[in-house]
């Protein structure tokens, strides 16, 4: 029935959060050495997407395209890879809201690395706030909700695993585009 079908989904989302906490304790504490773990790329793409499907509204959707049969790993913890797609999808979402539009979270292989791409139909990064997207503290957003660390976070993520990450607006129409490019295994 729907009740218990609730109860077991919230014991789930405990449950990732216990995993997800321990993990972060571990990487921050020096006791795990992200670097020497290998991640499949389509499994944190595919985690970080469902953990951010109950946080979008009902006129925002999510669209997403993982490598298939031609999964590659990266050198890098699960987590931090789930959580620089979390990252970048709830940024989306907050550049969307509160109207409809899209997210789409592309995966592609290139010769040496994988790239990345979260993309929205919001209305785009205003020209003098490219440069400074990606500082701690910088917000564009207003409430009590935003610390100005989401896309910092992301930033220094990328940085640690020896990837670049990138943010333009779209030029085939409204819209930003975020593109994670890492090194793969």
């Amino acid at each position: 029935d729907a009740e218990k079908t609730r109860i077991l989904r919230i014991q789930e989302i405990s449950q990732r959060a216990r995993t997800i906490q321990q993990q972060l304790d571990s990487i921050h504490t020096g006791t795990q050495d992200s670097q020497k773990q290998s991640t499949s790329l389509n499994e944190a793409l595919h985690s970080a997407v469902k953990a951010c499907l109950p946080l979008l509204p009902p006129k925002i959707r999510i669209n997403s395209s993982d490598l298939g049969d031609k999964d590659i790993n990266v050198r890098c913890a699960q987590i931090e890879l789930e959580q620089l797609m979390v990252n970048l999808i709830l940024n989306a979402r907050d550049a969307i809201s509160p109207n409809s539009g899209t997210i789409s979270v592309v995966a592609a292989r290139k010769q040496k690395s994988v790239s990345i791409t979260v993309s929205d139909t919001g209305p785009g990064i205003p020209a003098q706030h490219i440069e400074r997207i990606f500082d701690p503290f910088y917000t564009t957003k207003m409430g009590t909700q935003r610390n100005g660390f989401g896309l910092a976070s992301v930033k220094l993520t990328v940085n640690k695993l020896k990837g670049t990450i990138t943010a333009n607006n779209l030029t085939t129409q409204e819209g930003a585009c975020f593109v994670v490019s890492l090194p793969f295994d």
